[in-house]
């Protein structure tokens, strides 16, 4: 770097205005294509002057340049997304280029150079950063987060991006720690940490999501959105009395009366004989016809007595998890022995990530008189919550039962998982079968295609 800093001052530099004329020429060629007469121009803009900081920087932006030329974004195939939630066939990270950390390197070579040499450049320096998350590296990202955060054109919100950047390619743990990192810049926004326990939970990190969405309450100054994600969070993990603050709070902003349903709702998860007058209260200050009030309206209509026969009947009413899953869990305590209350229960866990916790209601859920369909549908979900708790040997024993399944969703991604199986333990022909099977389902899912595009890796 004396170098650089000797003949910087030895040589004359060039006006701002031919600077201009230069970078505007480079810029000119590189829209063109004529990445190489580009960079033979900086290459003797830096041999007359190396401490050219823009000849630096279009040396890096050419490395960069020059191996998106030679990369295939459709041939950009990303991992499955496996979840037996979505329906849409598609890969995570598809068609996002990851810039390869040798060339990653290369490029940061020169913009870390040109830094030195001004460190005032931010275009350089979120250039570099972008470069450093798109290559997967979250630890150098992490290290340039501060100074990036000290730029007054980025905000708490644009600067997720590098998280985004990582998270949207797949890779879920080092673009978590980017984003926690990115949170802690900004101790006092409780909208961002909000957004970071979303994060948490959807990706599964059940722990991480409560401790950071209490965290966020605490900072006192949430919108309504944030008190909204606090809520479904505590719901849905059935941590009712942080529940019960959160949407307080969130009522108090929205001028409603919400909360007075849920706090009904959690009386009558404990067997409190005031839940019923509660809910009738609520009725009579609740102005709008709102999906709360139909279910409030009906579970008095019922004398909060519901069915087992007749347990769906609660999905009817469009609410989220964080309403639902303290019903089914009181209608499984009151009919143990009922399947209806009792599988939705685990499944309502399931769906929300609490797979230990699923796994232990599904055995105990009474599959005396079930209907052939809700038996293999049973046996599904059972099996994706033993798979995501890291049993695989003991879910294949339920994905083998939902494989037979008439239901061509259960048939094809049950199929699938048991050949994923085989295929990873390089048992090729035990998962040809398999993927045969769930590739040939009637209709068409997403499991069909997946299966497909392994057979055509081991065919």
């Amino acid at each position: 770097m004396k170098l650089f800093a000797v003949i910087a001052f030895l040589i004359c530099a060039l006006t701002n205005v031919q600077a201009q004329n230069i970078n505007n020429e480079l810029d000119k060629l590189i829209a063109d294509g004529m990445l190489s007469a580009a960079e033979a121009k900086v290459d003797s803009m830096l041999m007359l002057n190396p401490g050219n900081v823009d000849a630096l920087m279009y040396k890096g932006n050419l490395q960069y340049y020059k191996s998106a030329s030679y990369t295939d974004i459709l041939s950009l195939k990303g991992n499955p997304d496996e979840s037996v939630y979505t329906s849409e066939y598609a890969y995570i990270g598809q068609y996002l280029e990851t810039v390869p950390k040798q060339v990653a390197d290369t490029i940061a070579f020169y913009f870390v150079n040109a830094l030195k040499l001004d460190p005032t450049r931010e275009d350089i320096r979120l250039g570099l950063c972008y470069i450093y998350s798109v290559s997967l590296q979250g630890d150098k990202v992490i290290e340039q987060l501060p100074l990036i955060a000290a730029i007054p054109s980025i905000t708490a919100l644009s600067i997720r991006d590098y998280a985004y950047n990582i998270l949207d390619r797949g890779f879920i743990a080092d673009g978590m720690k980017v984003y926690a990192k990115i949170s802690s810049l900004y101790p006092d926004d409780g909208n961002l940490m909000s957004d970071l326990a979303v994060e948490y939970y959807i990706n599964g990190d059940i722990i991480n999501s409560m401790s950071t969405a209490m965290k966020s309450i605490k900072t006192g100054n949430l919108d309504t959105i944030s008190y909204s994600n606090a809520f479904f969070i505590f719901g849905v993990m059935e941590e009712y009395e942080v529940a019960s603050g959160c949407i307080k709070n969130w009522s108090k902003l929205k001028q409603n009366n919400t909360s007075a349903f849920y706090s009904a709702l959690v009386k009558m998860f404990k067997n409190d004989a005031a839940a019923k007058k509660e809910l009738m209260d609520f009725i009579a200050s609740e102005p709008s016809t709102s999906n709360e009030k139909k279910l409030a309206e009906y579970l008095v209509s019922v004398n909060l007595d519901i069915a087992p026969n007749n347990f769906d009947t609660i999905f009817s009413f469009g609410l989220t998890d964080a309403f639902n899953i303290i019903i089914s869990h009181h209608f499984y305590n009151k009919y143990p022995n009922a399947f209806s209350p009792a599988y939705t229960y685990a499944e309502n866990l399931t769906y929300n990530k609490r797979y230990q916790e699923a796994i232990n209601v599904y055995p105990k859920v009474n599959l005396t008189g079930v209907s052939i369909d809700d038996l293999q549908e049973y046996h599904f979900y059972y099996a994706w919550a033993l798979y995501k708790a890291g049993k695989q040997e003991q879910s294949n024993e339920h994905w083998l039962q939902a494989s037979i399944s008439d239901i061509p969703y259960l048939m094809s991604g049950s199929n699938y998982f048991l050949g994923k199986y085989y295929f990873d333990k390089g048992e090729f022909d035990t998962a040809r079968k398999y993927f045969l099977l769930g590739a040939n389902a009637p209709g068409n899912s997403k499991y069909s295609d997946f299966c497909s595009d392994y057979l055509s890796e081991i065919r």
